[in-house]
């Protein structure tokens, strides 16, 4: 996967626009710059590393899961034009209101 601007949903359920990818001054590895669509509430853009972002983790405790049979999601899932239409009509716009 390679992440791309546009609105993702996080496993736990809030949705977040990534602005894109970049890298920090003094490293190599590329991070994801994104931020709540609830920003008025949640605050500053925030920085993950891209392939954090990326990672498959356990749902239910939110870690890289260490050993075979333990059930995976994505950390963020991108979200096509359909889902996000569907968060404007059940009344939550772009801004997570």
């Amino acid at each position: 996967m390679s992440v791309s601007r546009g609105f993702y949903r996080h496993y736990k359920g809030q949705v977040y626009w990534v602005h894109g990818v970049g890298t920090l001054h003094d490293e190599t590895r590329r991070v994801v710059i994104y931020e709540s669509t609830r920003s008025a509430v949640d605050g500053a853009p925030r920085l993950r590393y891209e392939d954090d972002f990326e990672a498959k983790i356990d749902p239910r405790t939110g870690a890289v899961p260490l050993e075979w049979g333990v059930p995976v999601a994505a950390r963020f899932e991108r979200l096509n034009d359909d889902d996000v239409l569907t968060l404007q009509v059940e009344g939550q716009d772009s801004n997570g209101k």
